[in-house]
């Protein structure tokens, strides 16, 4: 999906960001607030998830920690065209990236949402079957 984030189009790399689904974590349970987030950005409901880790963003500046995850969906999963909450001012792009285009942009730097990088060099590391 892309999404407009504002600090990018700052340093000028551009208004429109690629990342996996993500938001704040609401509840207690970071794999619940994981699939919400999936339904409501990409439309998808994700039944399982992988836990790939628990990461401080900057620990240098912030307390924040995200919980990275990789799920498998098909396209009976697909359950709406996504978007995000308007309400909550989100305008996102939906937009399926092949694996292979994805690893693409991670090894050129065209990838650089930083847990978007990481769930794909997950992926990578785990599932090499399928990066091939």
């Amino acid at each position: 999906m892309r999404q407009v984030r504002p600090s990018a189009l700052y340093t000028g790399r551009g208004v429109m960001v690629v990342e996996a689904p993500a938001g704040r974590l609401d509840t207690d349970d970071p794999e619940a607030c994981a699939k919400r987030e999936a339904l409501e950005e990409s439309g998808l409901k994700i039944a399982e998830l992988e836990h790939i880790g628990t990461f401080w963003i900057s620990p240098a500046t912030s307390t924040e920690r995200a919980h990275l995850y990789l799920g498998r969906y098909s396209e009976a999963d697909r359950l709406s065209d996504g978007g995000g909450l308007h309400d909550e001012g989100e305008q996102i792009i939906v937009e399926e990236v092949p694996i292979s285009r994805i690893l693409a942009m991670a090894d050129s730097g065209e990838l650089d949402d930083v847990k978007t990088f990481c769930a794909v060099q997950a992926l990578r590391l785990r599932y090499p079957e399928i990066c091939a």
